[in-house]
Parts: structure tokens; C-alpha cells; sequence
């Protein structure tokens, strides 16, 4: 894909947002006979909790039951996130259209073919951006944090009030995107993980119950250092993920830049300051498992690999970073 996603040239009918929240399909277009073409750019969004919450029934619960579990949700921030993330998807499109592009709507949970598209832009917070970022390998991924009073969205660049500019600068190839380090993971030869961006965590599937993992890193030419662990798992991840989960468990926080890895042994037995609990690498760091009923989650708690006893698990760098648009990006420009 080109840098510069100026000279878009097709014209398209603008898209209706219908009630739950996807838009409407395309049925055709009309193609001025330019030089370019509009890239084609999918838009990756998510389901809202109260749009969830409208599409499941709750038959199996008590009238009281359903009361508590909004409650629970909040259902005053659920109505103002909800209207905040369809206006902010809204936005995305009607400044799309504006240069000639029509997107296409996936929401999470429908993969697609990156060949089908030159960009793919998530529309949601960080889940949203995870989400997207495992099905691609080398089309740029754009975060647009929609509703950034109740999210986070570390790896968002833009929200509904800067998106217009952001794609302006986008266009005219004033910011381009960034190769990010990815993480894989082995088992043995059968790669489980090659597109990890936030981090992997390799615990027992009750989150009671104590694992026993063996550590082993190199450095160098030096021989691998080992260690064995009790304790709740252990979070390994690259750069990108170090202000999230692993920093909360006392990791180090690394420039989104870096190449570097780490791990975080949670919460083991003898304490976390004994050699080995956490570091950094660079080549590869093995974890053996010790354990009946391990698992590995990656990038959030969706489909889990289940692992036994005897596994050996080797953490390196992606072959495949993310191309995308960071928050240092835009800092370097301010």
C-alpha cells in the first residue's frame, strides 16, 4: 500500500448506520476513470454492552435477576457509551465519504481477508484494535478510540473529535505507519501465536489453583539460565503490551518502539524478587509446563490453547510486525 492515500477517486453513495449498530450494504458504486482508486478500507467495530444486551435474551433469568445485571453494568454508562461509539462510527464514515471512500463494516467476531483491503480501521477501544490486529499481516491497522470517557484505548490515535485531521494528514502522507514488534509462540514445532501484540498469559484454567512452570532464557552465547516457579502463571509480551496487564504485575514499561520482550511470573511462591521472577529478552524465553489444566491466553481470554504436562512453550519476536499508527507518532509531531 502506498504511503500517500491522496487522489481517492470513487464515488459511492453515502452508507446508512441501520439500529444495531452496522451499516447498511452497498449494492454499487460509480468509478470515475482516474489514475487511482480509493483504497479499500474495511472498519473493524464492536458490539456495544447495551447493544449486546438487547440482542441476547435474558428468558433464563429472573425479572430481579435482569435488574441486577444492569445495574452491574451500569446502565447509564452503557446508554452514553453506546451513543458516544456509534456517533464517533459515524463520523469515521461521513469523513470517509467525504474522499470518495466507502468502507466495509465487520463487526468483531466476522473475520475477513486482508487481501480485500488496503487498511483496516477498529472503531472501539483496545479489545477492538486486538481483535483486528490477529488478522493482519501486512495492511496498516488505525485505532479510533469511540468512546474514550469509559476506555482507554492505548493503541487509538484518534477519536471522533480528531479523526477528520488525523485522516487529512493521513491522506496528504504526513504520518505514516510504524512497524510494532509482535511476539510468537511455539509449542514445540506447532506455532500456537505469531501475531501477539498485548501479551500472553500462561496460567492455570481455575484461577485458584497454583502452577508449576520451568523457566529457561539465553543472553547471548551464555548457557540458558533456568528457574522453577509455584505461583498464579506467568504474563510474557513484547513492548507493546508493557503498560497493561504486566505492568499492573510489577513489569516494566518499554517504549512501544522496542524489540524487547518480557516476562512477569504472578504472585510465586517464595516472593517476586527472587532471580528469574521477571526480565527482558530478546531471543527467546522457553516455559515448560509442570501443571495439569494450563492454559495460554492470548491477547485476552478468547479461545485459550490447552497445554500439558511436559509442553514446552518458546516465546520469540513475530516475523510479522503490526503496521500502524502509534501515540508516539503523533507526540514526535506536537
Amino acid at each position: 500500500m502506498s504511503t500517500s492515500l491522496e487522489a481517492t477517486v470513487v464515488v459511492y453513495q453515502s452508507p446508512g448506520i441501520v439500529e444495531n449498530g452496522s451499516c447498511e450494504c452497498y449494492p454499487k458504486s460509480c468509478v470515475l476513470h482516474q489514475p487511482k482508486l480509493a483504497p479499500r478500507v474495511t472498519l473493524v467495530v464492536k458490539e456495544t454492552a447495551l447493544a449486546r444486551s438487547r440482542r441476547i435474551p435474558s428468558t433464563s433469568v429472573t425479572a430481579a435477576h435482569e435488574k441486577k445485571r444492569r445495574l452491574a453494568h451500569g446502565l447509564g454508562d452503557m446508554h452514553a457509551t453506546h451513543a458516544a461509539h456509534h456517533a464517533a462510527l459515524a463520523t469515521v464514515i461521513a469523513v470517509l465519504g467525504a474522499s470518495g471512500i466507502r468502507p466495509r463494516v465487520r463487526q468483531v467476531g466476522r473475520t475477513f481477508s486482508e487481501d480485500t483491503c488496503d487498511l483496516v480501521i477498529a472503531v472501539g477501544g483496545d479489545g477492538t484494535f486486538l481483535w483486528a490486529s490477529h488478522l493482519l499481516r501486512k495492511v496498516p491497522l488505525l485505532g479510533v478510540n469511540s468512546a474514550p470517557a469509559t476506555s482507554t484505548g492505548f493503541f487509538c490515535v484518534a477519536t471522533e473529535q480528531t479523526f477528520a485531521q488525523l485522516w487529512a494528514d493521513i491522506a496528504q502522507g504526513l504520518l505514516t505507519p510504524n512497524q510494532i514488534t509482535r511476539m510468537c509462540v511455539l509449542r514445540d514445532t506447532e506455532v500456537l501465536a505469531d501475531r501477539v501484540l498485548n501479551e500472553a498469559l500462561v496460567a492455570a484454567f481455575s484461577p485458584a489453583a497454583m502452577t508449576r512452570l520451568r523457566l529457561a532464557t539465553v543472553v547471548g552465547r551464555a548457557r540458558p539460565t533456568h528457574a522453577q516457579f509455584r505461583s498464579s502463571g506467568v504474563w510474557v509480551g513484547p513492548a507493546a503490551g508493557s503498560s497493561a496487564a504486566i505492568a499492573s504485575a510489577g513489569g516494566q514499561r518499554l517504549p512501544i518502539s522496542s524489540r524487547s520482550m518480557q516476562w512477569v511470573v504472578r504472585e510465586p511462591v517464595g516472593g517476586a524478587e527472587q532471580p528469574m521472577a521477571r526480565g527482558l529478552f530478546k531471543k527467546e524465553l522457553l516455559v515448560q509446563i509442570g501443571s495439569r489444566d494450563t492454559r495460554m491466553f492470548v491477547d485476552g481470554g478468547r479461545r485459550p490453547h490447552t497445554l500439558q504436562i511436559g509442553d514446552e512453550l518458546r516465546f520469540c519476536e513475530s516475523k510479522e510486525p503490526l503496521l500502524s499508527w502509534t501515540p508516539s507518532i503523533l507526540a514526535a509531531r506536537s
